[in-house]
């Protein structure tokens, strides 16, 4: 799947999948969410844009609740803390982190995580898509 932050968006959507009209997943696989967001509401845009083009068959109303405790369910401490020692949960945490330094020493606004290459060895992604 491809993940894309873009700011190309209807003014009341924050997520879009790629879906054909009779519910399969387009060849390209694109997950889009509003650059921008944050925290757990980020969190659960994306699991709620993925569910739909993974389970295209689910109404909007599952959907938006799987994906409500999806997000709230990674967003708590006993789950956070294991997934720290995910080897790419950690290469993305020294980049952001590295950001923000780097905004800190030049007075820059907090700027979003930037898109990574989740692959092994894998290096920096452009800032705008990563795919997984």
């Amino acid at each position: 799947w491809k993940f894309q932050f873009t700011s190309d968006m209807p003014p009341d959507v924050d997520g879009l999948c790629d879906l054909n009209l009779d519910g399969r997943p387009r060849v390209d696989k694109t997950v889009r969410v509003r650059s921008g967001l944050e925290g757990e509401y980020f969190l659960d845009c994306v699991c709620h844009e993925f569910l739909h083009a993974a389970f295209p068959f689910l109404n909007e109303e599952h959907v938006e609740q799987a994906a409500t405790d999806l997000a709230q369910l990674i967003c708590r401490r006993e789950v956070l803390e294991p997934l720290l020692s995910c080897w790419g949960v950690q290469k993305i945490a020294r980049a952001v982190i590295g950001q923000w330094e780097r905004d800190l020493i030049t007075m820059k606004p907090h700027t979003p995580a930037l898109a990574m290459d989740l692959t092994e060895g894998g290096g920096e992604a452009d800032d705008t898509t990563a795919e997984a």
